[in-house]
């Protein structure tokens, strides 16, 4: 299991999370209560883990990606150019790395 949330995203769930479990399962009653509070356990349980099974089937990742370091062809990274990078970065997706020019 690979990590798929960002530490902004992880302090937001955490914070989120807190909250809406003390709303839910302390000052709320009834089932929206527990339907707050369920809900609040599930964003506190993915910001501890650092995985949302959500983000899954949507290949969406908000934690950093590795920019190419500037002894790198200044701006190349696998093949593809550092703006083509920073689009896939943008979207949450990672890079196809290339093989071209590795020997082995």
């Amino acid at each position: 299991m690979r990590r798929n949330v960002g530490t902004v995203d992880r302090v937001a769930r955490f914070i989120i999370g807190i909250v809406m479990m003390v709303v839910g399962f302390g000052v709320m009653s009834g089932a929206g209560a527990i339907v707050v509070g369920v809900i609040g356990a599930v964003f506190f349980a993915t910001s501890v883990i650092g995985w949302c099974p959500l983000y899954v089937p949507f290949r969406f990742n908000t934690q950093k990606l590795l920019l190419p370091s500037l002894d790198n062809d200044w701006g190349f990274y696998g093949g593809r150019s550092f703006h083509s990078t920073v689009q896939w970065v943008q979207f949450g997706f990672e890079p196809l790395r290339s093989t071209r020019g590795r020997s082995g």
